[in-house]
């Protein structure tokens, strides 16, 4: 859930919703809270009282001997806490809170301390569930988070840097040559037999040529027979 300490008021709620003994209390933040709790003790007088918080951040908010100023145990609640007594009895006391912040919700409880001597406690009635709605956050930290602000600050500087650094140098590179084409392996092979093929044709063709020139010069004509020419193995007289 959002709100962790809306979830404790929700828990504290159910679980203690069967006893009766709980009273909650809800305020805002900056305003302020007064409850009263009762001794279970009423048949001696208590010396002094005590505060307590049980659940969210358990510890002991005030101890006050009845005739002197309370001892406040956080610095910070110096101003904020009020003791009062109903009676001269001191079986009765009413607690103000003021200025709330959301670090005062809690579950608190009155304790009364009786015999001086031997210091016996008895509780008082009936508790009290504080819870107050804080979207504000109390207490800024931040500076000291300043050194890491620096240093991420100085690291962004430098890659900012490192980025002009190296674009300058790529931007002062010579542009490069392109590099020729290579010619595959099968194109080239493919070239040299159309070559070689061009090459052999033109030889074949101009052999035919010598060779038909050859024949024409060679070839006579026949030469046409004299009808009166002697049969070869006559006598050409007997004619």
């Amino acid at each position: 859930m959002r709100n962790p300490l809306l979830t404790v008021w929700l828990i504290v709620t159910f679980s203690a919703a069967g006893f009766g003994d709980i009273v909650y209390l809800s305020r805002q933040r900056n305003s302020s809270v007064e409850f009263s709790c009762m001794s279970t003790n009423v048949n001696a007088k208590p010396f002094a009282f005590s505060l307590m918080r049980d659940l969210v951040k358990p510890e002991k908010v005030l101890y006050v001997h009845f005739g002197t100023s309370p001892s406040i145990f956080n610095e910070k609640d110096k101003n904020r806490f009020v003791v009062r007594f109903v009676d001269s009895s001191h079986h009765q006391v009413t607690v103000n809170i003021s200025h709330l912040l959301g670090r005062h919700t809690d579950l608190y409880r009155c304790v009364f301390h009786y015999d001086f001597r031997k210091f016996e406690d008895y509780p008082g009635k009936p508790k009290f569930f504080l819870y107050v709605e804080d979207s504000i956050p109390e207490e800024c930290t931040c500076y000291s988070y300043e050194p890491l602000l620096y240093a991420l600050s100085a690291a962004a500087v430098l890659l900012f840097l490192c980025v002009l650094i190296l674009a300058g140098a790529y931007c002062k590179r010579p542009p490069s040559q392109p590099k020729p084409q290579a010619v595959p392996i099968y194109e080239e092979m493919n070239g040299v037999r159309t070559a070689n093929g061009k090459a052999g044709s033109c030889h074949f063709s101009t052999y035919l040529n010598e060779q038909e020139e050859t024949e024409t010069s060679e070839y006579i004509r026949p030469r046409r027979e004299n009808p009166y020419d002697p049969l070869p193995g006559s006598d050409p007289y007997s004619l």
